[in-house]
């Protein structure tokens, strides 16, 4: 399920009708874009990471057995935001490792280059939006993901 444009603080007043209607024993969390884009430049990454823990925290009152894994926040093509990106993925990742329901997907793989952006990396996006990823995009990043499912 995604809601454009959502946030962690949006997903904390939602999750609760979604998941006790369904049975799931995994669940793909990927957020964290709009809540940086949101708070600006010099958004603080650990109030975000504490927005992600409390959803966690309802999403385990639901199913505490459940793997979450949390992918990675793409860049844009706005590079204004990408170091800030880069620092609360790294955050997520760390979190991950506390806890072996937890996993981190990577994302920074497909779009950089080490440290530059990728020959195709804006070839993968909407081109009056920049934001959003085409069917290009989407291709390159689902595979990280789609065997896990």
């Amino acid at each position: 399920l995604g809601i454009g444009g959502s946030t962690y603080l949006e997903w904390l007043n939602k999750i609760d009708k979604l998941l006790n209607k369904i049975s799931f024993n995994k669940i793909f969390i990927n957020l964290g874009f709009n809540d940086i884009h949101g708070l600006g430049v010099n958004a603080d990454s650990s109030y975000i990471l504490s927005n992600l823990m409390k959803l966690e925290e309802k999403i385990r009152m639901i199913n505490k057995d459940c793997e979450i894994f949390y992918l990675g926040v793409c860049p844009s093509c706005s590079t204004a935001y990408l170091d800030k990106k880069l620092e609360f993925s790294k955050m997520v990742e760390e979190y991950c490792l506390k806890d072996s329901k937890r996993h981190f997907i990577s994302t920074k793989e497909i779009f950089l280059d080490g440290i530059k952006y990728r020959d195709d990396f804006e070839q993968m996006f909407i081109e009056n939006d920049g934001n959003h990823l085409n069917e290009y995009g989407y291709q390159k990043w689902s595979k990280l993901f789609k065997d896990l499912l």
